[in-house]
């Protein structure tokens, strides 16, 4: 966990974490078990100016594109990227911070934790170095090394940070933040849609402004923004674009002859040989990644998922 800055005394950082257990400023380590599977609160993702006028914009770069159409970002994983924050700060004196707080967009998955997948998350990921286990699970980060890390108890992960008045001449502030899991890992995200929150709060936590962001976090961004907006922009008005239903209607077809090979939970053991101890734990993550995506896909059967996927865990974090 980031450090008490020291243009930030102890005063005002205790009345803006009035509300932090103080288990989060004290705990060292933060291991899975800890971290619930959903939240009794679902973060509002309604945006809202307020007085001060907030709003929140990105720039585009190589590693990122905007579409206006979807009001989406598709971005790469691990590359940074710049937001900027405009706000009225002549409106009254107080000191401000701006919190980003990843969030399913999907109703259903609205109040789940959005965490790093297994792989990403383990200590040995090269994006981990020098990385305590709480902010191992964020999959959100920001460069500035005022950050605080928050949630992963009792509330959704989120990183927040105080900000300055714009430089003389600007009328925003900059900052830049990586993601650092993908959309399509199967043992985080697992493809379902996440949108970013950014919210303007003062020293008490109180919420003065909101603008919420989806986010798809891929390989190639370009190629998943063209994809999408094809597939809105052939729909007709209350129907499907054609090529999804296309595309669904095969689906459903392989689901048909698939089905009674769906309903098989027998458990198999399978013995086979890897080269080196690191061979050892890819092999096992990439076991782990699969049975967490077969436990999602066949919902009902998880108590036949769980112990198997407690069971690798456990020979992975063999390695920690």
């Amino acid at each position: 966990m980031s450090e008490i800055p020291n243009e930030m005394n102890s005063e005002d950082f205790n009345l803006f974490l009035g509300n932090v257990d103080t288990k989060d400023l004290l705990l060292g380590e933060l291991v899975d078990e800890v971290i619930p599977d959903a939240y009794d609160v679902v973060p509002s993702n309604e945006n809202f100016s307020g007085h001060y006028n907030f709003d929140v914009l990105i720039p585009s770069s190589k590693s990122l594109v905007y579409s206006p159409k979807l009001e989406k970002l598709f971005i790469k994983m691990s590359n940074d990227f710049t937001v900027l924050f405009t706000w009225n700060f002549h409106t009254r004196f107080t000191r401000l911070f701006v919190r980003a707080k990843p969030r399913f967009s999907n109703s259903e998955d609205a109040n789940k934790a959005v965490k790093r997948c297994l792989q990403h998350s383990h200590e040995g990921d090269h994006s981990n170095q020098d990385k305590n286990a709480p902010i191992r699970h964020h999959i959100l980060r920001c460069k500035n090394t005022q950050a605080l890390y928050e949630g992963g108890f009792d509330q959704h992960f989120s990183v927040c940070l105080p900000l300055t008045k714009p430089e003389v001449g600007t009328d925003s502030v900059a900052h830049t933040y990586q993601f650092v899991c993908q959309s399509s890992c199967a043992s985080g995200m697992n493809r379902r849609p996440i949108e970013v929150i950014f919210t303007l709060e003062d020293e008490c936590g109180e919420v003065h402004g909101r603008k919420s962001i989806n986010v798809r976090i891929c390989s190639c961004p370009k190629r998943d923004k063209e994809k999408e907006e094809a597939e809105v922009g052939e729909a007709p008005l209350g129907q499907p674009p054609p090529n999804k239903r296309r595309k669904t209607s095969k689906k459903m077809q392989a689901q048909l002859i698939e089905q009674d090979e769906n309903k098989d939970t027998a458990v198999h053991t399978i013995t086979f040989k890897v080269v080196g101890s690191k061979g050892k734990k890819a092999a096992l993550e990439g076991v782990y990644n699969i049975l967490a995506g077969q436990m999602m896909l066949q919902p009902g059967h998880e108590d036949v998922y769980r112990p198997l996927l407690e069971d690798v865990k456990n020979q992975i974090h063999d390695f920690l």
